[in-house]
């Protein structure tokens, strides 16, 4: 995705022979939507012919009500469906609620711009997508809930930012992930409800430090075999293990 990508060029007799190269990405533009706050032409969404959604511009985006995003639903879409989706620097959203949900094309999101908040449901649905959006720079990042939500081909996540709060069913539904995302350094997270819901291939899983309600975080995991170290701070865990057929080692639960 963008303008240009790197790719490393080695000779065949001797590969350690090598340099770097930008070429340009063959692509042009098919529609623009925009979409920029306050003023809706200081952000345009680009789709390119190479199914590239770009946010380009500078500043925070529109909101939208759910299923209403102008690329979720556009003439075209059979011809020109949404892949993948990137931001320029200058884009700074607060808000990514519901943006690209049950976009069932897309596979591959660039790295979340750092100013965004919330981030409920926004690729829930997203059928085709393997690796979940990177968050990394989102330092005030607070609401992850059904962010991946029925993402059935997810087989991994990044790390959840410390600042995360609200992880609801952030993952519930994603069959295929195997390893949950790192959660040891999310320590403003307190509600993990249904986060990891039926997750049936689910096998290894790290908790939250200071995590306050697992109710039905593991519900579902059929090929869970171990409980993890509980927090003391839980005091909410109705259905957290409910169903798991192959749980053999316990751990003990905390006194609140």
């Amino acid at each position: 995705v963008g303008k240009t990508t790197t790719i490393t060029v080695s000779l065949v007799e001797d590969p350690d022979l090598k340099c770097s190269v930008d070429v340009q990405v063959e692509r042009e533009k098919i529609f623009g939507f925009h979409c920029g706050y306050p003023n809706e032409s200081d952000v345009i969404a680009v789709l390119y012919s190479n199914g590239e959604l770009c946010f380009e511009g500078e500043g925070d985006v529109l909101q939208f009500d759910e299923g209403e995003f102008p690329w979720q639903d556009y003439d075209g879409m059979d011809d020109y469906p949404v892949t993948a989706v990137s931001f320029e620097k200058g884009v700074t959203p607060t808000s990514m609620d519901n943006w690209f949900s049950n976009i069932e094309t897309l596979t591959y999101i660039d790295e979340i711009p750092a100013s965004v908040r919330s981030m409920s449901y926004t690729c829930s649905g997203c059928t085709a997508l393997t690796e979940g959006p990177d968050w990394s720079n989102c330092t005030e990042l607070l609401n992850i809930m059904s962010v991946c939500e029925d993402c059935i081909s997810l087989t991994s996540a990044a790390a959840i930012p410390a600042s995360v709060r609200n992880a609801v069913a952030a993952f519930a539904g994603c069959l295929e992930i195997q390893t949950s995302p790192d959660l040891s350094g999310a320590e403003s997270l307190v509600n993990a409800e249904s986060m990891f819901e039926e997750c049936k291939k689910l096998t290894a899983i790290s908790m939250p430090p200071n995590v306050e309600n697992i109710s039905y975080m593991f519900a579902g995991c059929i090929n869970l075999k171990e409980m993890p170290q509980i927090p003391d701070t839980t005091q909410y865990m109705e259905g957290t293990f409910e169903n798991n057929i192959s749980l053999m080692k316990l751990s003990p639960i905390p006194a609140g």
